[in-house]
């Protein structure tokens, strides 16, 4: 908070020619001021104990994502990605390696149930999928019990399911 206000102040005191400077003190001036009523919202829903809103999660990061036009969120989950049908039931179920579109077919395929080990379901990870999507931001869904493979994405191999973000 003590840098935004520095970065206030700097603002309106500092005349310079570089675009770069200029540039940055808008990102540091604009970014909190997207972040804070996020947090805010976080704060509330925690403090009112709302905290088994777990699908919420979710949708707070790809808001962020979206707000700060990051390059790619990587939600982890305890799926390898979106499939075509449910794999814990359907045996001939098979990754979607790649997500253009969220088609009606692919949002059949979501279904709406989640594991145990969370409550949203690939429902809610399409739901933030098209929020990302849309803000032109690139998703991926990937499997959180091999943090390992996180090297894999950051080197742009195909790991799980990922959106493309529209550009």
């Amino acid at each position: 908070m003590v840098l935004w206000l520095v970065v206030v102040l700097v603002k309106y005191r500092c005349v310079t020619q570089s675009q770069q400077l200029v540039a940055l003190l808008w990102y540091l001036y604009y970014v909190p001021m997207t972040l804070i009523p996020l947090l805010c919202l976080v704060c509330a829903f925690r403090a009112a104990g709302i905290d088994h809103l777990r699908p919420v999660c979710v949708f707070e990061k790809a808001l962020v994502a979206a707000s700060v036009k990051a390059d790619l969120l990587v939600l982890l989950s305890d799926i390898d990605g979106l499939y075509t049908a449910d794999p814990r039931t359907h045996a001939d179920a098979a990754l979607i390696p790649e997500v253009a579109e969220l088609t009606p077919a692919i949002l059949a395929a979501a279904g709406c149930r989640g594991s145990a080990l969370g409550t949203g379901g690939m429902a809610t990870k399409l739901t933030a999928a098209s929020l990302c999507m849309e803000a032109g931001v690139d998703m991926i869904i990937m499997n959180g019990s091999r943090p390992a493979a996180l090297y894999d994405v950051l080197a742009g191999e195909a790991v799980g399911t990922r959106f493309i973000g529209r550009k």
